[in-house]
């Protein structure tokens, strides 16, 4: 997988013999999936997320055991589920500002959101 941003690293171990783990804090990530959100942001978070999803997918069968590699999994999975609900989620409510959508709408969306990853039931 490759990615290019720029961020502040938050921490890094080593992982097997030439890999590294990085934890990056970036503006990307914070203008895309913030407290301040719109629907072009988000939806440039959803489709990377969604490349993110199918590469951890491709290769869950090799690295199952890897602990590491189970917690990016999980990173990367709520991750994509939290940043598609926001996506769907036409309003600010709380912590959660739209700057396309900035008013609260309790008639649409005063209920609770819930999303499905892969179409599984």
């Amino acid at each position: 997988m490759e990615w290019q941003d720029d961020g502040f690293v938050l921490a890094a171990r080593r992982h097997g013999e030439s890999g590294l783990i990085v934890e990056l804090l970036t503006r990307r990530h914070g203008r895309h999936a913030g407290l301040v959100r719109n629907r072009e942001g988000l939806e440039l978070a959803v489709s990377r997320l969604a490349g993110w999803s199918c590469g951890v997918e491709n290769a869950r069968h090799d690295r199952i055991a890897d602990a590491a590699f189970r917690r990016v999994s999980s990173i990367v999975t709520v991750g994509f589920l939290i940043v598609r609900a926001a996506l769907r989620r036409e309003e600010s409510r709380g912590g959660h500002f739209r700057a396309d959508f900035p008013s609260r709408d309790d008639l649409h969306w005063n209920t609770h959101v819930s999303d499905l990853l892969h179409g599984q039931r």
